[in-house]
Parts: C-alpha cells; sequence; structure tokens
C-alpha cells in the first residue's frame, strides 16, 4: 500500500461567445471604414491648398506622418540605388571573370592560383547580386511600412552604419 494522496484536478472550460465576437469585429470594421470615408477628399485641389495654408499657418495638428514619410521615401530611395548599384556590381564582376578568364595564362605554374582568383570574383558577384536582391526586397517593405517608430529606427540605424563607414575610412586614412 502507498501512503500517496490522491490528486484533485479541476476542469476549466473556456467558451467563446462567437456571436459577441462577430459583432465587435464588425463594428470596429464598419468604424474604420467610416473613418477611411471621412478622410478621403471630395475636391483634392482645394483640400491640398487647404492643407498647405493650415501648414503655414501651423494649425495642422502635428501627427508625425509627414516626417516619417519623409525618412521612410529617403530611405526607399537610398535602397533602390544600393540596389542599382549592386546589380551593376554583380554583372561586371561576372563580365570581369570572364575577360580575366581569357585574358590570363592559363601556363602549369599560374593555372591554381588563377583557378582561385576566377572563384573568388564569382563569389563576390553573387554576394553582390545577393545584397543587390535584399536592399531591392528592403525598399519594397519600407515604401507600405505606416509605422513611424520602426521607420525611424530603421533610419537611425541607416545614418549610424553610414556614420561608422565615414569614421572608419578617415582613420585608415589619417585624417585630421
Amino acid at each position: 500500500m502507498s501512503n500517496k494522496k490522491p490528486v484533485k484536478v479541476k476542469i476549466i472550460k473556456h467558451e467563446i461567445d462567437y456571436e459577441r465576437l462577430e459583432n465587435i469585429i464588425s463594428n470596429a470594421v464598419n468604424n474604420h471604414d467610416n473613418h477611411v470615408q471621412d478622410t478621403i477628399p471630395t475636391n483634392k485641389k482645394e483640400n491640398f491648398f487647404k492643407l498647405v495654408w493650415k501648414i503655414i499657418t501651423n494649425k495642422k495638428p502635428p501627427t508625425g506622418k509627414q516626417t516619417a514619410e519623409l525618412f521612410g521615401s529617403l530611405l526607399v530611395i537610398v535602397f533602390n540605388c544600393l540596389a542599382v548599384l549592386g546589380a551593376f556590381c554583380a554583372i561586371f564582376g561576372v563580365i570581369g571573370t570572364v575577360v580575366f578568364c581569357i585574358n590570363a595564362d592559363w601556363s602549369y605554374d599560374v593555372a591554381f592560383s588563377n583557378m582561385v582568383n576566377a572563384i573568388l570574383l564569382v563569389a563576390i558577384s553573387v554576394l553582390l547580386g545577393l545584397f543587390a536582391l535584399l536592399f531591392r526586397s528592403s525598399a519594397n517593405e519600407l515604401s507600405i511600412e505606416k509605422d513611424r517608430n520602426y521607420i525611424i529606427a530603421v533610419f537611425s540605424g541607416v545614418v549610424s552604419f553610414a556614420a561608422l563607414i565615414v569614421a572608419l575610412i578617415a582613420l585608415v586614412k589619417g585624417v585630421g
């Protein structure tokens, strides 16, 4: 015989009121649709000039949307430029590898080092192509991003990284 006490198990049943959940979701969707309809301008030119006048006279309450959209647009432009630059470098790297292979001396003494150089050039070209794709993907994501904090954080990170690169170049070059 064992001296173990029986364990009491309490069963808890959670039930979801689906009708109430449906009402809450439909109300939220309807309120969002009404809000969106309220923000659609009826006359775009008239509303644009009213908005400009409100900004000039400082009557428009600041929301932070303009700053986030400005930084987001700058980041999209920078990332797209880096994507194009990376794609060109990748293409020219492959072309340069082909030209190198055609013009290289393939004698027994240097054939191995030429093969290693060609493989490294192709690998660097492929990496540049992948980075170009990543920059293009990041630009696409940032173009649809609406979160102000995320956009400002990405912008701060890019600016910090650029400052780091400039500082390293200055350190290596010996400026100052």
